[in-house]
């Protein structure tokens, strides 16, 4: 009953927002005057976070307990999933400048987990999300995959400007904002953080060799038998 509560609430939300974005775009296609043109685009960026609001509330409910218990945990290869997410987000990568990619140094050999693939997708969304909004215009972001012997490792590395240390625990925080400008919900690595604990891992931020932010999740392989 909860769940489906939550998926009508946040169709119900979802629809007008999208409404709301269409139709900003549309009137910033016909307008000509530069302050009409300014609150067309902070209608639009509202209704932007206001979107991505929803569905991280939505997401952050199914990934509590009692939601993920409930829900189907299956066998899948966690590089397959990280490098077609990331696919996915060039785009939106490119768009903010950010040169996003996925290091395939490590190989290509399947690193099987166990968990919700839909959860997992979108705790790496969330990473890269925050990589393209923070690392700055010109940076990079690059997305890696460890595997082995007892090893299922998730990286999102980025060229920004990083994290000090006596903050980097906060960042995981509910509400939290990387930065003072408002923008960002800060919901997205609490969100992280609270997929990854419902799986049996961990999540840390550290320093990148070159000084910006590297996001480490660390999962439990799958065990061999579930192994496809």
């Amino acid at each position: 009953i909860r769940k489906r509560f939550l998926d009508n609430a946040a169709h119900q939300l979802r629809t007008p927002l999208a409404g709301l974005k269409s139709q900003t775009e549309l009137a910033l296609g016909e307008a000509r005057d530069p302050a009409l043109i300014e609150r067309l685009r902070r209608v639009h960026e509202s209704a932007t976070r206001g979107s991505r609001l929803v569905v991280q509330l939505l997401t952050l409910a199914r990934a509590e307990p009692e939601s993920a218990q409930r829900q189907d945990r299956v066998a899948f290869d966690l590089r397959q999933l990280a490098r077609e997410t990331t696919a996915e987000l060039v785009p939106r990568a490119l768009a903010a400048d950010i040169d996003l990619g996925f290091d395939e140094s490590d190989g290509d050999a399947p690193v099987p987990v166990v968990g919700i693939p839909l959860l997992l997708r979108e705790a790496l969304v969330n990473l890269l999300d925050n990589a393209i909004h923070y690392a700055g215009r010109g940076a990079s972001a690059t997305v890696r995959v460890r595997g082995g012997e007892g090893t299922a490792a998730l990286e999102v590395e980025d060229s920004g400007p990083g994290v000090p240390e006596a903050e980097r625990e906060h960042v995981f925080e509910r509400f939290v904002r990387g930065t003072p400008d408002g923008s960002g919900c800060g919901l997205g690595l609490a969100i992280v953080r609270e997929i990854v604990e419902r799986h049996g891992g961990t999540v840390t931020l550290g320093a990148a060799p070159g000084g910006g932010a590297l996001f480490t999740v660390r999962l439990a392989p799958a065990p061999a038998a579930e192994e496809h």
